[in-house]
C-alpha cells in the first residue's frame, strides 16, 4: 500500500512539474506569426501545435527572430 501511495505522489508531482501554462493572449498572437514564419518547413501537426511553438517563443523571451533562428538550427 505504501509503495502505491508513494508512486501516486511521485507521478502527481512529475505531472505538475511538466505541465506548462496555457499561452496568454499575447502569446497566441506570437504563435500565429511564428507559425507563418515556419510555413516553408514540413512540420508535423504536433510540431505546429500551439503548445510546441510557444515553448520556442518562451525560450527566447518572446523574440520571434531568436525563436526562429533557434528552431531552424
Amino acid at each position: 500500500m505504501f509503495h502505491q501511495l508513494e508512486r501516486h505522489y511521485l507521478q502527481e508531482s512529475e505531472r505538475r512539474l511538466f505541465t506548462m501554462a496555457r499561452p496568454t493572449a499575447e502569446e497566441l498572437i506570437l504563435i500565429s506569426k511564428f507559425r507563418t514564419r515556419l510555413n516553408d518547413l514540413a512540420l508535423s501537426e504536433e510540431q505546429r501545435s500551439d503548445m510546441q511553438l510557444v515553448r520556442w517563443i518562451r525560450a527566447r523571451e518572446h523574440s520571434l527572430d531568436q525563436a526562429e533562428n533557434m528552431f531552424r538550427k
